[in-house]
C-alpha cells in the first residue's frame, strides 16, 4: 500500500508548527465564532472564537479560544468562561456586548502564561490594544510534548 494511492505525495507536504502561541502578549482580532453544544444540546454550551495575531513575530498565526457558558457537569468552568468573555469584551471596548458578533475585528491583546504544572500555555488575560505600545516578550516556554519532535 502506498501513500500515492490516496493522493499523498510527501515531497509536496509542508510540515507546520502546531505548537500554538507561546508565552507572551499578542495583538489579535476575533475573525469568527461558533456556538457549540454537547450531544444532548443542554449540558454544555460554549463558544469557539477563531482569532488571528495581526502583528509581531507570530503575525497571521491562528488561535482558537473556547468559552463555556453552560456546563452542568462542572459549573465553575462556565463561570470562568463567562468571566473570560467579560474580560475580552472590556479589552475590545465593548463591556456590555450582547454577542461575539460585536467583538469581531476589534483589536485586543491576549496575554499567555504557563499554567501551574509548567506544561501548558494558557490565555490568562486580555487587554486593550494600543498601537505602538510595547508588548511583553516571551520569557519561558512549556516543554514540547514528545510527539512534537520534528523529523
Amino acid at each position: 500500500m502506498s501513500f500515492g494511492q490516496y493522493g499523498v505525495d510527501l515531497a509536496t507536504v509542508e510540515v507546520k508548527d502546531y505548537s500554538g502561541l507561546p508565552v507572551g502578549s499578542f495583538p489579535m482580532v476575533i475573525e469568527s465564532y461558533e456556538e457549540k453544544k454537547s450531544d444532548d444540546g443542554t449540558s454544555r454550551i460554549y463558544f469557539m472564537a477563531a482569532m488571528t495575531v495581526f502583528e509581531g513575530a507570530s503575525k497571521d498565526q491562528k488561535h482558537n479560544e473556547f468559552f463555556d457558558v453552560v456546563n452542568t457537569g462542572n459549573p465553575i468552568v462556565a463561570e470562568i468562561g463567562i468571566e473570560s468573555i467579560k474580560k475580552l469584551a472590556i479589552a475590545c471596548g465593548k463591556p456590555n456586548a450582547a454577542s461575539f458578533e460585536e467583538l469581531i475585528n476589534i483589536p485586543f491583546v491576549s496575554i499567555r502564561k504557563l499554567d501551574k504544572t509548567k506544561k501548558y500555555v494558557n490565555t490568562v488575560a486580555y487587554e486593550q490594544y494600543v498601537a505602538g505600545a510595547p508588548l511583553a516578550q516571551p520569557t519561558e516556554q512549556a516543554a514540547a510534548p514528545s510527539w512534537a519532535a520534528k523529523a
